[in-house]
């Protein structure tokens, strides 16, 4: 079969790759499909980028970026980060595998810096609030401050 090389493309309504769009969702890919090259994502009012097939039932969300669970992350990187979900928390993997939570929190929802080293294979956790806390206590100078709800 002879390819086909278009240019533009405007798509009025929704179009699959390799299957049906899925209601919803206005580019649909089912299997192993990709797009290669340089593939600018626009998004525009009322729309979010899913990935991994992460789904939201609820609120609704304007521009928001939804990344379900990674069943499987590699180690084979170079010259790339990848930015993952993993156990409902935003991970990001270096270059030399290092993997750090960008919304890390204990199960008491207290500030911790976490980072797994999977070369040397250890990693630290830095209680950073009680950290801070102690660091004040110590000075007697203040570095941050309680603001009472969301900002």
């Amino acid at each position: 079969m002879a390819k086909k090389v278009l240019t533009d493309l405007e798509v009025q309504g929704e179009m699959g790759v390799n299957g049906s769009p899925l209601s919803g969702y206005k580019i649909y890919s089912e299997g192993n499909n990709r797009f290669t090259g340089i593939c600018d994502v626009a998004l525009t009012a009322n729309t979010n980028l899913r990935v991994n097939g992460a789904t939201h039932i609820g609120e609704t969300w304007d521009g928001a970026i939804h990344i379900k669970n990674s069943s499987s992350i590699g180690n084979e990187t170079s010259g790339e980060v990848v930015l993952y979900a993993e156990d409902g928390e935003l991970l990001v993997m270096d270059d030399d595998r290092n993997r750090t939570p960008l919304s890390p929190h204990d199960d008491a929802g207290k500030w911790v810096y976490r980072s797994s080293n999977t070369k040397t294979g250890k990693s630290v956790v830095i209680h950073m609030e009680d950290l801070v806390k102690a660091v004040e206590e110590h000075l007697g100078v203040s570095f941050s401050e309680i603001v009472e709800g969301s900002e």
